[in-house]
């Protein structure tokens, strides 16, 4: 069982009032110690450790232990530490022990008394223990939704910006990105409310900015708060922006000074290194340039802002030679725009599902994309991984892909395609329900992740107590798909590129062409030589069988689908061997007459089985006899064909049964060129224009003098005998 640690945060000799750094911990996500106690929080305190941090006798926040105590100078923390902060730390960082925490901040009715003294100990009290891990596990479980409408600044009724909330855009958004066109006409919307519909002559129109989602706010002391912006950041940027270049053109102004000191530029991005630097440099700004041009995109708005706003002001003052009443304007601004604000008191994932069903401007959040957000709060709450860490770990598996298409000059898959193989790996590796197999990607991750998180229990993931996600482990299946592409498979052998191409192209159960993958993720250790022979063995038997059940039922059958459902667990669960037994299986003697009675018919009718079975009959006569696997590749799956009748429907020249007329005898693959040119004309003239064919099947048909029942059954017969003994030895 996890140690419970009870740490003291008044960082004085005597535990002075006064001297409580709580703050530091909360805002940093650091805990640490500083007095005789620290070489033992050096060597005890660990990973998964729970603390109790406490003021004086009063435990006021719960945290985990994200990564094992380590002196703080080895930490890589950007710290944010207040000056009078600093007056009561002085010299922390060359002697203080600490560890990177979450913390979990409890309200004053949550508070217990743990009268122990020292800045560090081991808590011993069982009932106090499990208070402790209960507060902090169910974090983020409850759910309510606070909404109220209010304005930037009013102080009638809620307002936005204060000096003691700071906003942190997450490193699950975006970066701020709006276009010159959103700015016209944000701005333009701005002034028509402000000079109100008719112009001077009536009042001031109201304006609605929209709605804003915000997080729970983050407690850390009375004057200090934060809270994440979940939708919105894009108007709320603008606003930045706009006040900043207001009280850059008219520095003189106290109206504009005295805003800017309520709100202290109290704004924070986590999306990137890079996208901090440039609100810092807008947070500077002394003076906006006509540069429309830099890769700053608060710069690059601010300049088109300084241009609207002048504009605006041209048109509307100079029919009237009025001064432009900024006071008013900024009135206006900050008391007559209004939100929509609805705070979420839920975890991330709840928190995400409010933003789709509100459906705002914003994110626009694609499979990939609640991915990427559910794996961070699944690591972050599950996995108690540091933040800005986690997330960063996160991006690397996007950029991984991103850069691999780049360096192919090519998209070679994406996000969507790994999660679905790492689904495929998942459900087996754990031993999940086979019907989950079928659900479609998405649905998956979103009720696996429900299931994980503690959020909702859906049917078939019950036992998913055990499954447990790791980001090395999406590494390694990206890099097993760039390694062996498509055309790397194809060229295992000229058998490997019909079967892997016919299964995806011309089966009727396409959508198990990548289970060779997860075949090559769990089987990766192997000599390079053995994995290929491997893999090709795999897809050629599933090619056999999924050959024989497309000619044999005129759509998928669940037979197969089931079968496939197991075969999937069998590949990560069993041995190879045994996987390639049970394919086998479904290819006994009795499928071997049920496959022969199949090809003997009229197959005509169909063009899926029609199709199989020409491709089929055209590959072995093809496979020996070409140069290289693409030149066979051409030929099969990237030449426009037609399936030929040699002896035409409309030839009348003789009489030929009808089975034999829609038989494999009678059907051969030509190119579809040369098959619309001699339509129904009889087998003595197709015979010149065969000649042109590049198919050796054609070209040997050609070679006949003539073409009647006993050609067509003899042909029938070779055809048929030569099927059954690629499918079933």
């Amino acid at each position: 069982m996890a140690n419970i640690w009870k740490v003291g945060s008044r960082w004085s000799e005597y535990g002075v009032k006064g001297s409580c750094i709580v703050s530091v911990f909360r805002r940093n996500n650091v805990v640490f110690v500083g007095n005789e106690t620290r070489e033992i929080f050096l060597t005890e305190v660990k990973a998964g450790d729970y603390l109790a941090i406490a003021d004086g006798y009063k435990i006021v926040s719960v945290a985990k232990v994200i990564k094992d105590a380590e002196r703080i100078e080895d930490m890589t923390i950007k710290w944010s530490i207040k000056d009078k902060e600093w007056e009561i730390l002085e010299d922390f960082e060359g002697y203080a022990i600490g560890a990177k925490v979450k913390i979990v901040d409890l309200k004053s009715d949550d508070h217990s008394e743990y009268k122990k003294m020292g800045s560090f100990c081991q808590i011993q009290q069982e009932d106090l223990r499990k208070k402790i891990i209960e507060k902090f596990e169910n974090q983020g479980k409850q759910f309510s939704i606070d909404s109220y409408t209010c304005t930037l600044l009013s102080e009638k009724g809620g307002k936005i910006l204060d000096s003691k909330t700071k906003y942190i855009i997450p490193v699950f958004q975006r970066p701020y990105s709006w276009s010159g066109e959103q700015l016209e006409r944000f701005i333009n919307d701005i002034f028509k409310g402000f000079w109100g519909i008719e112009k001077h002559t009536k009042d001031q129109e109201p304006m609605f900015i929209g709605t804003m989602q915000l997080s729970e706010k983050k407690f850390i002391d009375q004057t200090e708060s934060e809270q994440l912006i979940i939708d919105g950041q894009q108007r709320l940027s603008t606003f930045w922006v706009l006040l900043k270049v207001l009280n850059i053109l008219f520095p003189k102004n106290k109206k504009t000074t005295e805003i800017l000191e309520k709100i202290k530029f109290n704004f924070e991005t986590q999306v990137t290194e890079e996208q901090q630097k440039y609100l810092t440099q807008l947070f500077d700004l002394t003076e906006v340039d006509d540069n429309e041009n830099t890769q700053n995109p608060y710069l690059r708005n601010a300049s088109i802002i300084k241009n609207l706003f002048h504009q605006n002001i041209e048109r509307e003052t100079s029919e009237n030679n009025d001064d432009f009443p900024l006071d008013k304007f900024l009135d206006y601004l900050t008391t007559q725009v209004y939100f929509v604000v609805i705070e979420t008191y839920a975890g991330l994932s709840k928190t995400i599902q409010i933003f789709n069903a509100i459906n705002t401007t914003g994110l626009d959040l694609n499979g990939g994309d609640i991915f990427k957000i559910r794996m961070y709060e699944y690591l972050t709450s599950v996995k108690h991984e540091y933040s800005t860490e986690a997330f960063n770990n996160i991006t690397k598996i996007y950029n991984l892909i991103d850069e691999k298409n780049k360096d192919n000059g090519s998209p070679i898959t994406n996000i969507h395609e790994i999660l679905d193989i790492y689904q495929n790996y998942l459900i087996a590796r754990y031993d999940l329900p086979v019907v989950l197999f079928d659900f479609g990607v998405d649905t998956f991750y979103e009720r696996l992740f429900d299931s994980l998180l503690g959020i909702r229990q859906w049917e078939h993931f019950k036992n998913t107590k055990e499954v447990e996600l790791k980001l090395q482990e999406l590494t390694e299946i990206i890099l097993i798909r760039y390694k062996y592409q498509w055309k790397d498979i194809e060229a295992i052998s000229p058998e490997n590129m019909y079967a892997l191409n016919s299964i995806y192209w011309r089966s009727r159960y396409w959508k198990y062409w990548n289970m060779f993958y997860t075949l090559l993720y769990v089987q990766s250790d192997l000599h390079e030589e053995k994995l290929r022979e491997n893999c090709e063995k795999l897809i050629v038997m599933l090619n056999k069988l999924f050959f024989v059940y497309s000619i044999g039922y005129d759509k998928a059958v669940n037979e197969i689908h089931t079968a496939m459902r197991n075969l999937k667990k069998q590949i990560v669960r069993d041995s190879f061997d045994n996987s390639m037994k049970t394919i086998k299986e479904k290819l006994t003697p009795t499928h071997k007459n049920w496959t022969e009675n199949e090809l003997n018919k009229n197959i005509a009718y169909n063009a899926k089985k029609k199709n199989l079975i020409c491709l089929l009959s055209a590959y072995l006569d093809e496979k020996d006899k070409v140069i290289s696997i693409n030149d066979l590749k051409n030929k099969l799956f990237e030449t426009w064909f037609d399936i030929e009748h040699i002896h035409a429907n409309g030839d009348e020249t003789i009489e030929v049964d009808e089975v034999l007329q829609n038989g494999i005898g009678n059907l051969v693959m030509l190119e579809a060129e040369i098959n619309r040119s001699i339509q129904d004309k009889p087998f003595e003239v197709k015979r010149e224009e065969y000649e042109r064919s590049k198919y050796f099947s054609i070209k040997e048909i050609a070679k006949k003098e003539k073409w009647t029942e006993n050609e067509i059954k003899e042909r029938s017969d070779c055809e048929v005998k030569k099927i059954l003994e690629y499918l079933y030895n």
